[in-house]
């Protein structure tokens, strides 16, 4: 009976360290712009989309166009694609 519950509980242990591991890799970390410029990983910006500031939506490509100001109050021009991804340039 007790080696049941051995193997049992090797067996969560096992599946805890490897859910772990995974979630320690697969986690996006949150940044401002100059930190995202070097760090050369995928991080999600703290901001907000400054409304003051001309936005655009191209229906052509899907592409809409705004300024967007980290909590650092840096602007920066951004591209929101229709893959769910933003480019800066």
């Amino acid at each position: 009976m007790k080696i049941k519950y051995l193997i049992g509980g090797g067996v969560l242990l096992i599946f805890a360290i490897v859910a772990v591991l995974s979630f320690n890799s697969n986690k996006i970390e949150y940044s401002n712009f100059a930190d995202a410029k070097t760090s050369g990983k995928v991080v999600q910006i703290i901001g907000s989309w400054n409304k003051d500031l001309p936005a655009n939506y191209d229906t052509k490509t899907s592409c809409f166009t705004f300024t967007m100001k980290d909590k650092m109050m840096q602007f920066q021009k951004l591209y929101l694609m229709v893959e769910n991804q933003i480019i800066s340039i």
